[in-house]
């Protein structure tokens, strides 16, 4: 079937593909039952096409790959691709291009759409789709939903960041072709007067921020238990026992809740949970050996997601001393295409047989379900942290207080930290150490507190956003004498670290 594959052209395969997904039966039986190792060859041939498409129609790739030196006809198969293809971002390739030289054929597309995120810089960066590339990814939703959520009739309630930002218009795009959606934004008040005027006889799928959600099921203005709801969320990572502490206060022990991983930059949908990678995760809450065996961290859990790699190729790379992943997006319709691009997430992938072999080695017996490979992700690796979807920048922080003259001259240095309470509620805390002779008291704690939340809101929109619904995304400061608390052992490293992590 692999030398089936490497002869097959790239429309057989692609209207075989299409095929396949119009049709749910279909596409779950293709899933469980392929070789993983012949999605992998369909993926790696999907990826060299998407490669020399872009290095021969994209005029801004071509430009990037003339800068690094390298030809086209250098990457002769896979191993060059992954071996000397030059890796892009937001900062190497989509901020120095312009958005129309970094189309296909140097052209916006004729029908789409245009949605943004913001940056450390305040200033928005946009991303442009067409409308064909989404009909690929809408089937791909389409089945994820039933066969995830379940079959039958539902009402989707989006409280995703809505306006301009990617996450809230494109759900909704998408997801209205096959459900009822409405979108309330991240408006607590809203859904629950949503779920008030259509009443409990509906089945609920209600998608939003873990945060939000938390902060929905612990309102009492509804007796949650005679609502049947399930939920998905993304944008943040979910702390263990985040689900059955959400599931608690549902009142519904069999609610499912399944967390996607997806990023403007990309899709929404890249990747998500399944009940085997809810399992597994568990599973290594519970055995530390298993944890490192898997993820090579005994301490910390990341999100585990399986993903479709004929959507999506996805491979490990070292960046900056970091396990990060690069994705190249497979669609050949595709407006703006994206090759070796990275989110800068802390993580990896680890192969379907890969993982069976090593859950197998550890005694781990779990049902196979699809025969997709794995996305682990711990968050954020190039220096922020995330709340509700929005990305806070230690920079930004740190311009906040140095506009206050006063603030900045008592301050010696700062970590941003997201922590949890023990109900699993996201805090946003910053870390201060104050000059030799400056007195920590309750009014400086508040002033620090404010001027780093109006530097916050006029400099990062999707923060601004995130707030304005949810005040307790507000920072909260903690003041240290000079060397103590984490400074003390911070101020021993050549090199400071902004973002505090608890090994």
């Amino acid at each position: 079937m692999k030398k089936m594959v490497k002869l097959a052209p790239m429309w057989l395969l692609d209207r075989i593909e299409n095929s396949i997904l119009d049709d749910y039966e279909k596409t779950r039986k293709f899933l469980q039952g392929s070789d993983p190792e012949l999605l992998e060859a369909i993926s790696q041939k999907k990826a060299m096409a998407a490669f020399r498409r872009a290095a021969r129609k994209v005029p801004a790739y071509k430009k990037f790959l003339k800068e690094h030196n390298l030809k086209p006809g250098q990457v002769k198969n896979m191993e060059f691709f992954d071996g000397i293809v030059p890796i892009t971002d937001k900062d190497r390739y989509v901020r120095k291009y312009s958005i129309e030289s970094r189309c296909t054929g140097g052209k916006f597309p004729k029908a789409g759409n245009i949605d943004e995120s913001s940056g450390s810089t305040g200033v928005p960066t946009n991303w442009i789709r067409s409308v064909k590339e989404e009909e690929k990814l809408t089937k791909t939703i389409r089945f994820l939903f039933r066969h995830i959520i379940g079959e039958g009739d539902y009402m989707v309630i989006s409280c995703w960041s809505s306006g301009a930002w990617a996450t809230g218009v494109k759900f909704c795009e998408l997801v209205e072709r096959f459900a009822l959606v409405k979108n309330v934004g991240t408006d607590i008040d809203k859904t629950i007067k949503t779920l008030q005027a259509f009443g409990p006889d509906k089945r609920y799928l209600i998608a939003g921020y873990p945060q939000y959600l938390k902060e929905l099921v612990e309102r009492k203005e509804l007796d949650w238990k005679k609502y049947r709801i399930d939920m998905l969320t993304g944008g943040d990572g979910t702390a263990i026992g985040w689900e059955e502490q959400i599931r608690n206060e549902l009142g519904r022990k069999e609610a499912k809740i399944v967390s996607a991983y997806g990023s403007s930059d990309i899709d929404i949908g890249v990747a998500n949970e399944t009940p085997l990678t809810q399992k597994i995760r568990k599973r290594c809450a519970e055995d530390e050996e298993l944890c490192k065996a898997l993820f090579g961290d005994p301490r910390r859990v990341p999100m585990l997601f399986q993903y479709n790699p004929m959507m999506h190729y996805i491979q490990n790379k070292v960046v900056k001393g970091k396990r990060e992943f690069v994705i190249t997006a497979l669609d050949r319709k595709i407006a703006s295409p994206k090759i070796k691009y990275a989110m800068h997430d802390e993580g990896g992938v680890l192969r379907y047989k890969e993982m069976m072999q090593k859950l197998e080695r550890h005694g781990v017996k779990v049902e196979e379900d699809m025969r997709l490979p794995f996305l682990y992700v711990y968050g954020r690796s190039d220096g922020t942290i995330s709340l509700d979807g929005a990305n806070v920048f230690p920079e930004q922080v740190e311009r906040s207080i140095l506009e206050n003259k006063e603030l900045a001259d008592r301050m010696n240095n700062y970590m941003i930290e997201k922590a949890y309470d023990k109900r699993h509620k996201a805090r946003f805390i910053v870390h201060i150490e104050l000059m030799k002779g400056t007195r920590a008291g309750p009014e400086l704690k508040r002033s620090f507190g404010r001027a780093i939340l109006k530097g916050l809101l006029r400099l990062n929109a999707d923060y601004k956003e995130s707030y304005e619904n949810n005040k307790s995304l507000k920072p909260n400061v903690e003041l240290y004498k000079m060397d103590s608390g984490p400074f003390a052992v911070d101020n021993l490293r050549l090199k400071h670290k902004f973002i505090l992590q608890h090994e």
